[in-house]
């Protein structure tokens, strides 16, 4: 059975290059997030905090927040729930309330998922 393509089989050039800078995106705010949720949770947790320690929160707090994002969106390009998992790990991290155990678990998922989005990325490179 032979397959007829029609040019409304594939993916515009646009499209293309739209859906590759989306992926860039998540990409980059994934590795600034591993970099960063570790040592703001060390920050967080820091029985006396130096006015460096503060203000370095302070600048996590506010690049965080800069983001704006959909959860859903790392579902739906790179399967992966990866974007949902660094908004509880920052939100639990930030939390006062919540034991740092909670935090640690929390942030270990994302570490998880990073490390199993590295290796399929590294693989598709490869290939």
């Amino acid at each position: 059975m032979n397959k007829q393509f029609t040019y409304r089989s594939f993916m515009p050039y646009k499209e293309i290059v739209l859906t590759n800078v989306g992926l860039n995106v998540i990409k980059h705010f994934i590795e600034v997030n591993f970099r960063l949720l570790p040592i703001y949770l060390t920050l967080s947790v820091k029985e006396e905090k130096t006015n460096e320690d503060i203000e370095n929160m302070l600048k996590i707090n506010a690049l965080f927040s800069s983001f704006k994002f959909d959860i859903n969106t790392s579902k739906k390009y790179i399967d992966s729930p990866v974007l949902e998992l660094i908004q509880r790990a920052f939100q639990y991290i930030q939390n006062s309330e919540i034991h740092r155990t909670s935090k640690n678990i929390a942030l270990e998922d994302f570490v998880t998922e990073y490390f199993r989005l590295k290796d399929k990325w590294n693989w598709v490179l490869s290939n």
